[in-house]
């Protein structure tokens, strides 16, 4: 398994990783724990797993320099819906986890303003 780094990689997954931690810090302050991050299955791949209290969010990192009036969380289309949601029941089938209630969140990063909007129930798995 190889890492990437913020020295290598393409811009575009220079800006996802940055994301993903500035996505992670915002979590954390607002007191969810990671349970996963990048947690993959073949090649279908969930951002972060987080938990705060009974609830386990799955979520999808959106990072982008600037919006230009398209929000990033459409980029989350029906496929990449599917395969996240595809990828949480894998994890939820292992984890075992019990009196917990699941859901799926969206996170949008401007790298730019370092705004962060979080999307909580963003799109549910009856898609």
């Amino acid at each position: 398994m190889s890492t990437l780094n913020l020295r290598n990689g393409s811009k575009t997954q220079r800006d996802g990783l940055r994301g993903e931690r500035i996505a992670l810090w915002y979590l954390r302050f607002h007191g969810y724990r990671l349970l996963e991050r990048n947690y993959r299955i073949g090649h279908k791949e969930i951002d972060l797993i987080v938990r705060k209290g009974n609830t386990v969010a799955f979520v999808e990192v959106k990072a982008r320099r600037s919006f230009d009036g398209i929000r990033p969380m459409a980029s989350v289309d029906y496929r990449k819906r599917k395969n996240i949601i595809a990828a949480s029941r894998y994890y939820i089938a292992a984890s075992r986890l019990s009196r917990v209630v699941f859901r799926y969140d969206i996170i949008e990063v401007n790298l730019k303003s370092l705004q962060v909007t979080h999307i909580i129930n963003a799109y549910y798995a009856g898609i």
